[in-house]
Parts: structure tokens; sequence; C-alpha cells
């Protein structure tokens, strides 16, 4: 009896010890499938992660291009002021030059007002020299109010040398007494 007393009890203990192992076993597996649906589930995440990236780096370029079309957008402009004022420079110039050959034509007078308004229009027209030169550094948003500037002086210049040819008188040819006609 006590033999078979044993033998059950081991007989029994080994079923359990099976049976326990058929449920781990089960577990496992549930726990491998739990872990498949989760790696699914990072991969979805990191699929999604990876057309999201695709996305902004597709607006990025876009972002870029329009970056790049807008410099030279405006290094195209800036070409074209500094076009712009080496035409209006040498418009100036030119006017200056005219002026210049007006001022030495009252200078040439010789007498002494009309030498003094030479000196005196000779100063004006070197400001506004220096005022010229300097419009290559003027920026854009200033160059509207500078050459609105520069016009008006040289329209001041103009009026005054206008002024000063009307007011001096030139100098008389001189005349030299009829010969006395004899008889």
């Amino acid at each position: 009896m006590r033999m078979l007393f044993w033998s059950t009890i081991l007989g029994v203990s080994l079923c359990a010890s099976a049976g326990c192992k058929k449920g781990d076993s089960e577990q496992g597996g549930t726990e491998t499938k739990k872990a498949q649906e989760g790696s699914e589930g990072q991969r979805a995440d990191a699929r999604e992660q990876t057309k999201r990236t695709k996305e902004e780096t597709k607006g990025t370029k876009e972002e870029t291009k329009e970056m790049k079309a807008a410099q030279r957008e405006t290094a195209e402009s800036e070409q074209e002021a500094a076009r712009a004022r080496m035409d209006y420079a040498a418009a100036v110039k030119d006017r200056l030059s005219r002026l210049d050959t007006q001022i030495n034509a009252l200078a040439a007078r010789g007498d002494a007002p009309s030498q003094a308004a030479a000196t005196k229009l000779r100063a004006q027209r070197d400001q506004l020299s220096a005022k010229l030169d300097a419009i290559s550094t003027t920026s854009t948003a200033e160059w509207n109010a500078t050459k609105k500037e520069i016009d008006e002086s040289v329209s001041q210049l103009e009026r005054n040398l206008n002024e000063a040819a009307r007011s001096t008188t030139p100098r008389a040819a001189p005349t030299t007494p009829p010969a006395p006609t004899t008889r």
C-alpha cells in the first residue's frame, strides 16, 4: 500500500508538473503574440514618422527654393538700383560740366563782381559734387531723398548762376575812339 500511495503521489505530481508546463507555454505564446503586436505597432509608428519627415523635408526644400528666388530677386533689384544711380550720376555730372563752362565764362569777364560770383558758384558746385560722389554709399531707403536733394541743389546752382550773370555787367569790349577825319 505504501508503494501504491507513493506511486499515486508521484503520478499526480508528474501530471501536475506537465500541466504547469502546458500553461506556461500557453502564457509564453500569448506574450510572444503581444510582443509581435507591439513590434508591429512600433513599425507602423516608424513608418508614420518617416512619412512625416519626408513631408517636412519636402516643405523645407520648397522654402529653400523660395528663399533662393527671393535672394536672386533682391540681388537683381540691387544691381538695377546701382545702374540707375550710375546713370543718374552721369547725367548730373554732365549738367555740372555745362555749369562749369558757364561759371568759367562768368569769371572770364574780369570784373570784381563777376570774379566773386564765380568763386561763390564754384564753392556751391564743389559741395554738390561731394554729394554726388556720396550716392554710391547711399542706402536704398535714403536714395529718393538724396536724389531730390541733389536735384534741388543743381537747380539752385543754375538759378544762382543765371542771377549772377544778369547782375554783373560783362566787360565792355575796348573801343577805340573814331579817328578824326581831316579835310
